[in-house]
């Protein structure tokens, strides 16, 4: 758009010919910059999600029209109002009343607000929130041909669920999880059909984010992943497939990109230098924002969880845990990383963080030092990309594009840089490889090469050439 204007600017005093071929220059720059060759690449990425890698084109899906929601908090809200919106009925079900009132008065709310907005008219929500049914009576899911669980994010509590949920729905209805990382194969086996079980991972808030990761479980059959996607994009959202394993794909990838920023910080950064630096590459939020946003509680939980898996004595960054143990839990309690007015989502520098940092480094042996702001785009960029790779070796993700899908509409990752696979082909493997082995050899652990990045940097192969080895597929029927 800056290069049209300029074209436009200079053709008011130019010649006719002269502005011509100025235009003519400035489009051949368009056409080869790394921005274009990004959105290029996202577009056909973007159209890649409409078929689940290694399944056959020719699988059919499942007639939906009924769909259920177990669980009516915030995200059960969001997937209710996502199925209304692509004018599916829905059935909204929570064991408390008083929730699932709540809910429906939302959902009447956000209708009342798009009609007034202009974003649909009277009669078309009218119509849309006719379809729904609230109800706290489980039994009112037996109808469904979809059921959506989206409790709390526990194992036991999910099984529970899914038993509970296979004797109660119809034989050949699909059971979905919303879990956003526990192991589907498990809470698959609390059922009599494993094969009707798949994930469905919505991102918060369910109704607006386009990602959505339909989870494959090792006994998902065909037919319920092509439904699954089906279903995804019947939403209007962009579906990627992802096999089962830790926080699956988006939040795995990102989980290391967090862990970067937060070592920059123990190392001697401001937490707003890492989120002004990002920002200013692109990212729609900083990483210490994004915590603030979602939660410091919730993020505490999640650091709980990720310390499994790996070698005893393995070194963890903790500073967050200081915020934590001191009440500061982002926007919900007016302080985290950063300060918030009451009422108020602007976040504001808060000069607190700057002692408690020092304190914690003094404490944990750190000298701090100055961090440049090339330096945080760098570490936290090729840390995303060395764990997309061991995502991509792993088989949990089908294909290398689907990486940039999730990075881009799961976590803000700006369209024009394309996504860290785009990032790291644009550069070229045997680069990227070079630096992780010289961050390797710095800070040790977290640095290890992924061993398909060590494969492809050897030659300086494309991420994008890669096909992953996945795993057989379930049964077809």
């Amino acid at each position: 758009p800056l290069r049209a204007i300029e074209a436009v600017e200079f053709g008011l005093s130019a010649g006719f010919d002269e502005a011509i071929d100025n235009e003519t220059r400035l489009c051949a720059e368009c056409l080869d910059s790394e921005e274009s060759k990004a959105l290029i690449s996202l577009f056909f990425a973007e159209r890649q999600t409409r078929f689940a890698p290694g399944l056959p084109m020719d699988t059919g899906v499942q007639t939906l029209s009924r769909v259920g929601v177990l669980g009516a908090g915030a995200m059960g809200r969001g997937i209710a109002t996502a199925a209304l919106d692509a004018d599916l009925q829905v059935r909204l079900v929570d064991a408390k009343l008083a929730a699932t009132e709540q809910a429906a008065g939302s959902i009447a709310r956000s209708y009342t607000r798009s009609v007034e907005r202009g974003r649909v008219d009277e009669a078309t929500a009218a119509k849309r929130q006719s379809n729904l049914l609230v109800s706290n009576e489980i039994a009112d899911l037996s109808d469904c041909d979809l059921v959506i669980e989206a409790v709390f994010e526990d194992m036991a509590v999910k099984q529970s669920v899914f038993a509970t949920l296979d004797k109660v729905c119809r034989g050949d209805a699909l059971l979905a999880s919303n879990t956003s990382g526990l192991d589907l194969d498990q809470i698959a086996r609390a059922t009599s059909r494993p094969g009707d079980v798949i994930g469905l991972h919505f991102f918060n808030p369910a109704n607006i984010m386009k990602l959505l990761e339909v989870v494959r479980g090792a006994a998902s059959t065909d037919i319920a992943v092509a439904t699954g996607v089906d279903f995804a994009r019947r939403l209007g959202k962009l579906p990627i497939v992802s096999r089962v394993g830790p926080n699956f794909i988006a939040n795995r990838v990102f989980d290391y990109y967090f862990r970067q920023a937060e070592f920059l910080v123990e190392e001697g950064a401001d937490p707003e230098a890492v989120d002004e630096a990002l920002e200013d590459w692109g990212m729609a939020m900083g990483p210490f924002a994004v915590v603030d946003l979602s939660g410091l509680d919730v993020s505490h939980a999640i650091r709980q969880e990720y310390q499994t898996g790996h070698p005893k004595g393995t070194v963890f960054p903790a500073a967050e845990d200081e915020l934590f143990v001191a009440s500061r839990l982002g926007q919900k309690s007016g302080a985290g990383w950063y300060r918030y007015q009451p009422g108020s989502f602007k976040r504001e520098r808060d000069p607190e963080i700057a002692k408690m940092m020092h304190a914690y480094r003094l404490r944990r042996g750190f000298t701090p030092r100055s961090i440049g702001r090339e330096e945080i785009v760098q570490r936290c960029l090729l840390a995303l990309i060395n764990e997309a790779a061991n995502v991509l070796m792993e088989g949990i993700a089908g294909r290398a594009s689907d990486i940039d899908i999730a990075s881009v509409y799961g976590y803000g990752f700006p369209r024009r840089r394309g996504g860290p696979i785009f990032q790291a082909d644009m550069r070229g493997t045997a680069a990227v490889l070079a630096e992780i082995e010289k961050l390797h050899e710095v800070h040790g652990y977290w640095w290890r090469p992924s061993p398909l990045l060590l494969q492809l940097g050897a030659d300086n192969t494309p991420f994008s050439q890669f096909k992953p080895n996945l795993p057989k597929t379930g049964a077809q029927t």
